[in-house]
């Protein structure tokens, strides 16, 4: 750990070509979008720990369904979280893509496809959240009845 806190030391001492100006900023925007993502992923954790309980709630007194709050606003604010940083990791593949100018170096290409993909299964996502609000689906409000989550289930079938 000392020898960490040393070389810390002794880059701040010396003089940095502006190349590694560079990289060191992208790198704590990378760490900045890296705790969105973190963030994220936390909300997204309390989202799916909330609806556990609705889902026992339902089976065992769902008089009580009503005290839990709307999932909307944060399931939307997680992934716009996410969605902002998959657009940063994006963008960021896509400088190294287009730099790459050695044909035999495919990781730059891989890396590229991977954030396009990532980016579109976060918007899918983005949409599919619009969508089962417009739909009136809610699934936090359970119908009263003996099989409340099979009615639940039932209502996301999609119809032919």
């Amino acid at each position: 750990m000392k020898n960490s806190v040393n070389s810390v030391n002794s880059v701040n001492q010396c003089q940095l070509s502006d190349s590694a100006k560079q990289s060191l900023c992208l790198i704590g925007k990378s760490k900045q979008y890296i705790l969105l993502l973190i963030l994220a992923i936390a909300i997204a954790y309390y989202t799916v720990n909330v609806q556990e309980k609705q889902v026992i709630a339902a089976e065992c007194c769902p008089e009580n369904l009503d005290n839990f709050p709307d999932m909307f606003p944060f399931r939307l604010s997680g992934n716009v979280l996410a969605i902002i940083a998959l657009c940063f990791f994006c963008m960021l593949a896509r400088q190294y893509f287009c730099k790459n100018t050695d044909p035999t170096n495919c990781s730059p290409s891989y890396n590229y496809t991977a954030s396009i993909l990532a980016l579109g299964a976060g918007l899918i996502l983005l949409y599919d959240l619009f969508y089962v609000k417009g739909r009136g689906l809610q699934p936090h409000r359970y119908q009263h009845s003996t099989k409340p989550l099979s009615r639940w289930l039932q209502q996301l079938k999609p119809s032919m």
